[in-house]
């Protein structure tokens, strides 16, 4: 090759690369151009009563805007189809609840029982509208967690010592609390009324100084506390024995009734309290029965 074509080659060279040089300092710009404009969009949006709007002079970047109220309005369809598919939903639950049966259909049977007996239990809920309705609803286990809360927090607020247990097993006797000055070991058996009665489960002889029993109803209840007592014979004061489990030896159950909770009262075993009782009130009770 000679030397002019060697220039000439050098030259073309020369400028396409130039010309590469300034294609790419151009896509530089333009990327900088569209993350400075992303960059003020975004930080001038702002949740505000539900509304997005712009705080960098009202600027939006006309692609960028367009993109988000096309996501809003996507979202805006879901959400309006997803309540449409829910009332569809509750139409076709119910429509089934109220389907006709044949006369002849034993389903159909079963269910007009069972309404029925629903019905007649829903007449008889005494906790029914009531401020301590939930407590119907309770387990065993959250509903004894709620007399041991409640004795624990009558014992706070009146200044009377007390250790709980937790939920922990005590190695020194199957007790709850450790209450007043000199300790003495508590079992705490909770029971809300049903059918007319409290029903107190798992009872033991042993293992605590004195057994307390907290019986809810809906506007009140009644605290009963009775020094170790042997279970095998009726009690002095209600005339009514605990009743050994099947397959138990150690066991016990043992049902109240408000003619108890009477003759308890009367012998100073128990106190009734209502929403006007002060947590004074019933401390000064439990420090006297166990002191």
């Amino acid at each position: 090759m000679g030397i002019r074509s060697r220039q000439e080659a050098l030259v073309t060279k020369t400028k396409q690369n130039k010309t590469k040089q300034n294609k790419t300092k151009q896509n530089k710009t333009k990327q900088n151009k569209t993350k400075r404009s992303f960059s003020l969009w975004y930080s001038g949006l702002s949740l505000k009563n539900g509304s997005v709007w712009g705080r960098q002079n009202g600027y939006y970047p006309k692609h960028m805007k367009r993109s988000f109220i096309y996501k809003m309005s996507e979202i805006s369809a879901l959400l309006a189809e997803n309540a449409m598919l829910k009332a569809k939903l509750a139409a076709l639950e119910a429509k089934q609840v109220c389907r006709a049966y044949p006369e002849n259909s034993a389903f159909g049977s079963l269910k007009k029982i069972v309404d029925k007996i629903s019905a007649e239990e829903r007449d008889k809920n005494v906790w029914k509208n009531t401020a301590i309705a939930a407590m119907n609803d309770l387990k065993a286990d959250p509903s004894g967690k709620v007399g041991e809360e409640f004795v624990k927090a009558v014992c706070a607020a009146a200044g009377l010592e007390n250790e709980s247990t937790g939920d922990k097993n005590s190695k020194d006797g199957t007790y709850d609390q450790k209450i007043g000055t000199k300790k003495r070991k508590v079992e705490i058996k909770t029971a809300r009324i049903g059918g007319g009665k409290y029903q107190h489960e798992t009872l033991k002889e042993d293992g605590y100084d004195f057994m307390m029993f907290v019986d809810v109803h809906p506007t009140g209840g009644c605290i009963t506390i009775l020094p170790r007592f042997e279970m095998k014979i009726k009690h002095e004061v209600t005339g009514t024995k605990p009743t050994l489990r099947k397959g138990s030896t150690d066991v016990y159950k043992w049902d109240f009734t408000p003619t108890h909770h009477k003759k308890l009262v009367e012998a100073k075993k128990a106190i009734e309290f209502d929403e006007e009782t002060t947590v004074e009130e019933i401390a000064e009770f439990i420090r006297k029965q166990i002191e």
